[in-house]
């Protein structure tokens, strides 16, 4: 089988590191792949008859990146959701990535799912979630909503602004980029 030759070849050539290579440079590994077993169909019938069978997150994970790199992100929005839902303690970039895929989907009651997820898993990065519920909500006309979410919002801010206090430092709102900066 092209597929299964291809594979073992390319597991031997990345040394057991495949995901982080193909975390990090997806396009180049994939057209490698693609190339080796005769284009993008039966590359990804393999990907899906493996995942089929033996249930493998890597090759799930492959698959969303795979259907990623082809402008498939329905697809890879499928796969996401999959691996989430077997391992919700993927790693963060993994739903950020997915809720791209949502993003383009138009899928916004899934992508506040995710978001509030997150907010819970990542405190340290509840200020940026919101900022993008804020977004979510107000593209769903949800407004009532999106209030609530900027006042959880600027207590996020205020929280953060004593925190960088407590450690010695400033938190300034620059006017021009609408940001805040760290001052010492």
């Amino acid at each position: 089988n092209k597929h299964d030759a291809a594979r073992k070849e390319l597991e031997a050539l990345l040394c057991d590191s495949r995901l982080a290579q193909i975390g990090q440079e997806g396009r180049p590994l994939h057209k490698q792949l693609v190339e080796k077993t005769g284009g993008w169909e039966n590359y990804l019938a393999g990907l899906r008859k493996e995942a089929a069978e033996t249930g493998n997150e890597d090759v799930m994970l492959q698959l969303a990146h795979a259907y990623q790199t082809k402008s498939d992100s329905r697809a890879a929005a499928g796969w996401y959701r999959k691996l989430m839902a077997k391992n919700p303690d993927r790693p963060i970039e993994y739903y950020e990535k997915f809720l791209r895929c949502l993003w383009i989907n138009d899928n916004d009651d899934e992508r506040i799912r995710i978001y509030k997820h997150l907010i819970q898993r990542y405190p340290t990065r509840k200020s940026g979630y919101l900022g993008q519920l804020v977004e979510v909500y107000g593209r769903k006309k949800r407004f009532s909503e999106a209030r609530q979410t900027i006042e959880e919002y600027v207590r996020a801010q205020k929280d953060k602004s004593r925190a960088y206090a407590g450690m010695g430092y400033r938190l300034k709102h620059d006017k021009r980029s609408k940001e805040l900066a760290i001052e010492c």
